[in-house]
C-alpha cells in the first residue's frame, strides 16, 4: 500500500477520526523521528565524531605585533623633571637646615661669629659647667669638692638620668648649683628629626621644672652638635643654647689631672665657659676622677688671675624668658 492509497481510503462509519489512520505528513514525521537506541543524540555545538573542531574566531588585529611606541605611550609614567627637581631642592634645603647650624661646633667659628653661643660672658668671670650627670657614682664627689671650694657651677643633665635619680637631682639644686638641659638621652643627630628633638628637650625641661620648681634657662646639645632641629627645640622650650670656649678633653681613657688642667688653661680666658664632665656615662670608665682631682688647681688658677668662678647665671649672658611655668 502506498501513501496515496492510505490517503484515498474512505473512513469507516463509527471509526474515530485519525485513529489507526494517517493524518498527514506531520504524523509521518513524528512516527519516524525516534533515533536508534545505540545512537546518542547529537548536542548542538558539540563536535561530531570524525570532524575536526572548528577553530575559534580571532579578534581583529589579533595577529598584529605590538607597537612599541603605543606601549610606551600607555605605560605609567614616573614624576616629571620638574617634580624631581623640586623634591631634590626640598631635600637639599632640609639637609642644609640640619647640618649648617652644627658648624658652630668648630671653636673658631663659634668664638668669632657667635660669642654668645660660645658662652662668652663678663671678662672677669669664668663659667664652670659639667655635662652628662646626674650620676650617683661620681656626681656626689663633685658636689663635695665644690662645697669645699665655695664654688657654684652649672650642671647640664640628661632627662632620663634626672627621672632615674630624682633625689640626687634635687640635691644638686639644694646645694646652690644651677641645673640646665643636656637633652633626654646622649644621642647623635645623624638625620633630621625636629619632632624628636622637640619632644626630648621638652621632656627634660618638664622633668627639671617638676623636681626642682625652677624652669631651666640653658641648653647644651649632646656632643655640642647644635642642629637646626635642636636649635628650634631649644627656642620652643624657652632655652638659650650655650656651648663652651674651653674644655679639658677629660672623657678620654688617657686623661689625667695634669693633662686636663693643661688643656683647659691653654684655652681659657676671662669671660670663658669651661666644659667638664661629672660622669663617665658616655666616656671612658673612671675618667671623671682626673677631672675631680684637677678641680682645686683650676679654681686656684682662676682666682690667681683675678677671675671669679661660678655658674652661667652669674656669667652675664642674657637668658630667655620662659613661657613654661615652673612645676610644683
Amino acid at each position: 500500500m502506498t501513501i496515496r492509497d492510505v490517503q484515498d481510503q474512505p473512513q469507516g462509519r463509527g471509526q474515530p477520526q485519525g485513529r489507526g489512520q494517517f493524518q498527514g505528513w506531520g504524523q509521518f514525521q513524528g512516527r519516524h523521528r525516534a533515533y536508534p537506541p545505540s545512537t546518542p543524540p547529537v548536542r548542538r555545538g558539540a563536535p561530531q565524531a570524525g570532524r575536526r573542531p572548528r577553530a575559534p574566531s580571532r579578534l581583529p588585529g589579533a595577529n598584529r605585533r605590538p607597537d612599541p611606541s603605543r606601549a610606551a605611550a600607555l605605560a605609567p609614567r614616573g614624576p616629571g623633571p620638574a617634580v624631581v627637581t623640586a623634591l631634590a631642592t626640598t631635600a637639599a634645603l632640609a639637609l642644609a637646615g640640619h647640618v649648617l647650624p652644627a658648624g658652630t661646633w668648630l671653636p673658631g667659628v663659634r668664638r668669632t661669629l657667635f660669642p654668645g653661643l660660645a658662652g662668652t660672658g663678663e671678662p672677669g668671670h669664668v663659667a664652670l659647667t659639667f655635662d652628662d650627670g646626674p650620676d650617683p657614682n661620681s656626681t656626689p664627689h663633685f658636689l663635695d669638692h665644690l662645697d669645699r671650694l665655695s664654688v657654684r657651677a652649672t650642671f647640664f643633665v640628661l632627662g632620663e638620668a634626672v627621672v632615674r635619680h630624682p633625689a640626687l637631682t634635687r640635691d644638686i639644686a639644694r646645694r646652690g648649683h644651677e641645673l640646665a638641659v643636656h637633652g633626654w638621652t646622649h644621642g647623635r643627630p645623624w638625620l633630621p628629626a625636629p619632632g624628636r628633638d622637640l619632644r626630648d628637650v621638652g621632656r627634660a625641661v618638664a622633668a627639671l621644672a617638676h623636681l626642682t620648681g625652677v624652669a631651666p634657662r640653658w641648653y647644651r646639645p649632646p656632643y655640642g652638635i647644635l642642629t637646626g632641629g635642636r636649635w628650634l627645640a631649644a627656642r620652643r622650650c624657652g632655652l638659650r643654647p650655650v656651648l663652651w670656649t674651653a674644655w679639658g678633653r677629660d672623657w678620654t681613657e688617657t686623661a689625667t689631672a695634669a693633662s686636663v688642667l693643661a688643656t683647659v688653661r691653654g684655652q681659657l680666658r676671662g669671660g670663658g665657659t669651661v666644659l667638664l664632665h661629672d660622669s663617665d656615662r658616655t666616656a671612658a670608665p673612671g675618667c671623671w676622677r682626673a677631672t675631680l682631682d684637677m678641680l682645686p688647681d683650676l679654681v686656684t688658677h682662676c682666682r690667681a688671675a683675678g677671675l671669679t668662678v661660678g655658674p652661667l647665671a652669674d656669667h652675664g649672658i642674657p637668658g630667655v624668658a620662659h613661657p613654661m611655668p615652673a612645676g610644683p
